[in-house]
C-alpha cells in the first residue's frame, strides 16, 4: 500500500506519520512510524501595496476625512507565491525628518518598527507626518532579514501637503488626439494634467499623480509642478479604435469630501491608410463666391467595416481650382489640427469659396443680338495624410455652369 504526503501548515518539524494495519476484528496490528523533516518555506519577495492615502495633511492641519496618517502594507511571499505568515518585517522611512511611526505598546515615537505578517502574509503599519512638516514627500522601506541578502522594497511616495487638488480643477488633455497609430508601435502623444486647489491656486510640487491606459503604454506617474505635469503616451500593438488614459490622485472631491479624484482623456487610433475623399458644392451657386466642402475619412481593419473615422492630425486638404479662382480670403489648403472632437468623428471637413470664370456670350436672333455671361466653376481636392504616405488623388466636384441669360 502507498499514499502521498503533503506538508501542511503544521508547526511541528519533523512531522510524524503513522501507518496501521487492522485485523478483521478491528485490532491494530503491525503499526509503522516514520518522521519526515519538512524544509521551511523561504521568503522570496516583498510586494508593496499602494499607501492609503498617498497624500496626507501636515500634523497641524489634520481633520476628519483629511488626516495626517497613512496606512502602508507589504506582502511577504515564498518561491511559489504563497504568503508567509508570522514573519517579522521591519519598516523604516527613507527621509526620517519627514515622518514617524508610533511603536505599539510603548507609544514611543520611532523611525522604524517591526511588524509580524498575518495569515495573508501582509504586514501593515501606520505612518504619520512629523510636527511642522509640510510640502514634503517620503517612502516607507520594508525589509525582511534572511540568511543571505535581505529582501527590501519601497512603497510608492507619500506626500505631505496642506493643499489638495480639487476635482473640478483637475483636467487631463492630449497634445495629439488622433495620431497615426494603427499597426504602428512607438508613436507618441504628450498628455498634460492641469491641477489647482479649491481656491484656483496652482498645486506646486509634492503631489504625485498615477496614470493608466487601456491601449498603448503610459508613464506610471508624475509630480505636479506649478499646476501641471506632463507624461508621454505611446502606441503599442493597437487593437481598439480608441485609447482611454486616466489620471488619478488623492484630492478634494467636493468642498466637504476627500478621496480619489480622476480625469480621463481619449485618443483615436487613426491611420494613414485607406483615405476616402469627397468634394461637393454646399448651397447654391453664387457669382460672388460659391462654397465647396471636402470631407476625408479612413477605415480601420476592424470587423465592422461600415464605420469610418477621422484621419490623423496633420492631414492636409489642398484645393485645386481648375476653372475659376479662389474668393478673397478663402483658403487654398487646410491642415487638421488636434482636437478632442476628432476622437468620435466619422470624418473631417474643409471648405473654401470659389469665384466662377466668366465667359461673355453673344447670340444673334434675326437682327437682334443678345449678350449674356456664362459662369463656370471646376474644382478638385487632394488629401494628404502626415508623412505623405496616404494621398487621396485629385477628387473632383461636378462642374457647375450657369448663366444670366434673360429668358
Amino acid at each position: 500500500a502507498e499514499t502521498i504526503f503533503t506538508a501542511g501548515n503544521c508547526t511541528q518539524n519533523p512531522q510524524k506519520i503513522t501507518a496501521t494495519l487492522e485485523s478483521e476484528s478491528g485490532q491494530v496490528v503491525a503499526p509503522a512510524t516514520i518522521e519526515i523533516a519538512v524544509d521551511e518555506a523561504q521568503a522570496f519577495q516583498l510586494v508593496a501595496a499602494l499607501p492609503d492615502p498617498m497624500s496626507i495633511a501636515p500634523s497641524f492641519l489634520s481633520e476628519e476625512g483629511r488626516e495626517t496618517v497613512s496606512s502602508v502594507s507589504f506582502t511577504l511571499k515564498d518561491q511559489t507565491g504563497e504568503p508567509l505568515k508570522r514573519k517579522d518585517v521591519t519598516f523604516t522611512i527613507d527621509r526620517p525628518d519627514t515622518a514617524e511611526f508610533v511603536e505599539q505598546g510603548s507609544g514611543n515615537i520611532v523611525n522604524s518598527v517591526s511588524v509580524s505578517t498575518g495569515d495573508a502574509g501582509i504586514a501593515t503599519a501606520q505612518v504619520r507626518a512629523k510636527n511642522n512638516v509640510d510640502h514634503a514627500e517620503f517612502r516607507v522601506i520594508a525589509t525582511f532579514a534572511t540568511s543571505g541578502e535581505d529582501l527590501k522594497t519601497y512603497s510608492k511616495p507619500i506626500v505631505i501637503n496642506s493643499l489638495l487638488p480639487y476635482q473640478p480643477k483637475f483636467s487631463l488633455s492630449a497634445e495629439n488626439f488622433a495620431p497615426d497609430t494603427w499597426g504602428v508601435n512607438g508613436v507618441q502623444s504628450n498628455l498634460t494634467l492641469y491641477v489647482a486647489d479649491i481656491n484656483g491656486n496652482r498645486i506646486r510640487g509634492n503631489t504625485y499623480v498615477n496614470f493608466q491606459t487601456d491601449e498603448g503604454s503610459i508613464n506610471p506617474d508624475c509630480v505636479v509642478t506649478d499646476g501641471r505635469c506632463t507624461v508621454t503616451w505611446e502606441s503599442l500593438k493597437t487593437s481598439k479604435p480608441r485609447a482611454t488614459v486616466t489620471a488619478s490622485t488623492h484630492g478634494r472631491i467636493s468642498e466637504t469630501e476627500v478621496g480619489t479624484i480622476e480625469s480621463s482623456v481619449r485618443i483615436l487610433m487613426s491611420t494613414n491608410d485607406n483615405v476616402t475623399t469627397e468634394i461637393a458644392r454646399k448651397g447654391n451657386v453664387d457669382v460672388d463666391g460659391t462654397e465647396y466642402c471636402a470631407t476625408a475619412s479612413v477605415k480601420l481593419p476592424l470587423p465592422d467595416q461600415s464605420k469610418t473615422y477621422a484621419p490623423p492630425v496633420g492631414t492636409t486638404f489642398t484645393f485645386n481650382v481648375i476653372t475659376g479662382e479662389l474668393a478673397e480670403g478663402a483658403q487654398g489648403s487646410k491642415t487638421i489640427a488636434s482636437s478632442g472632437s476628432l476622437v468620435d468623428a466619422s470624418e473631417v471637413e474643409a471648405c473654401t469659396k470659389v469665384i466662377p470664370a466668366i465667359e461673355v456670350i453673344e447670340e444673334t436672333t434675326g437682327e437682334v443680338t443678345a449678350t449674356y455671361e456664362k459662369f463656370t466653376i471646376e474644382i478638385g481636392v487632394i488629401v494628404t495624410t502626415p508623412g505623405g504616405d496616404g494621398e487621396s488623388g485629385d477628387d473632383l466636384a461636378p462642374i457647375d455652369t450657369w448663366d444670366n441669360k434673360t429668358p
